[in-house]
């Protein structure tokens, strides 16, 4: 687009709720203003709502059922009783070993027929009607409390974010052909720490992968669910230079890790700070994993009533939880 159109200051309404999904302001597009009706990259889909991948998956209008057509319920296991194995032979961790084909393994954001984000264990489980077993924030997510990046349960999926760095903000066209303005966005652990990771299920099992390497893994497969965070804290059993043994930047912290096997997920909280790789090396030589994911270290939370244990001190985006059958 050349030369500078002249602008009215007239705007034409926005019917579209951007401001309340954390978008930014609400915006109007100016009369006069042209506007690039052939961006490719807003599509709307059965299920999934509507959304601006791939530069902006945190847009996406949370409504509707997911598709009639699709059979999977979104648990990962079948109707066996919940047996997660809680580990306690680190004082410092506490983690629980989640069969995949056993345990019924969710992933949770919002309830599909109002649109309203979860934010908590207890709305969860309220939507449940109960049944919640164990629980933790999965993965990154905006002021909004949609998810940075990945995520794919049976209601809603966004796509895959192979940025490096945040968005700087600015102007986008939206629904209607209306100008939106996207604030910037703010540069944290998944952008500042290379490289991002997806924790992800599919029948062969679950799996902690770069994002690099996500596509390439699930080619040819059904992804029954997937979250994405950052960073890979542990990558083909290696910890990474760029976390120090230093005890400098210490947080409670929450992550996952996958056997070699894929049979069985390891989900990890702290209890007391500690750092980067204290928590890789955990998932390394304590629960024997090749590759562990960091969830975050600001919002740490876990739900477990076997342990008493419901955390409750921050407002939530994506949750994972096992579910009783």
């Amino acid at each position: 687009m050349t030369g500078s159109p002249a602008v009215s200051s007239a705007p034409v309404a926005n019917p579209w709720p951007v401001e309340a999904m954390g978008y930014g302001v609400q915006g109007a597009v100016p009369q006069g203003m042209p506007a690039p009706f052939n961006e490719p990259w807003f599509t709307e889909a059965p299920g999934q709502g509507i959304g601006f991948p791939p530069l902006h998956p945190e847009v996406v209008a949370l409504r509707g059922e997911a598709s009639s057509a699709m059979p999977f319920d979104g648990s990962t296991g079948a109707s066996a009783a919940f047996g997660a194995r809680t580990i306690t032979s680190d004082p410092n961790f506490t983690a629980f070993e989640v069969n995949i084909g056993r345990d019924r393994l969710r992933l949770f954001l919002h309830d599909p027929q109002t649109g309203e984000i979860f934010q908590s264990f207890d709305k969860v489980n309220q939507w449940l009607g109960g049944g919640l077993q164990l629980a933790m924030n999965a993965g990154m997510f905006h002021k909004s409390y949609l998810p940075v990046g990945k995520f794919k349960n049976e209601h809603y999926e966004t796509p895959l974010n192979t940025k490096t760095k945040p968005d700087p903000g600015g102007w986008a066209i939206g629904p209607n052909h209306t100008l939106v303005k996207r604030q910037p966005e703010p540069d944290g652990n998944f952008y500042q720490i290379q490289p991002s990771g997806v924790f992800v299920v599919t029948p062969d099992g679950a799996a902690v992968v770069p994002t690099g390497r996500y596509n390439a893994h699930v080619a040819g497969r059904e992804v029954k669910l997937a979250t994405q965070s950052g960073p890979m804290v542990l990558i083909d059993g290696q910890i990474d230079d760029q976390f120090s043994s230093e005890r400098r930047n210490v947080k409670i912290r929450n992550g996952v890790c996958v056997t070699q096997d894929g049979r069985k997920a390891e989900f990890v909280i702290s209890n007391t700070g500690v750092t980067f790789r204290e928590l890789a090396t955990f998932m390394r030589d304590t629960l024997k994993c090749d590759d562990g994911l960091y969830f975050d270290g600001n919002v740490s939370s876990l739900y477990a009533p076997s342990l008493g244990r419901n955390d409750q001190g921050n407002l939530l985006g994506p949750i994972i939880g096992v579910v009783a059958p």
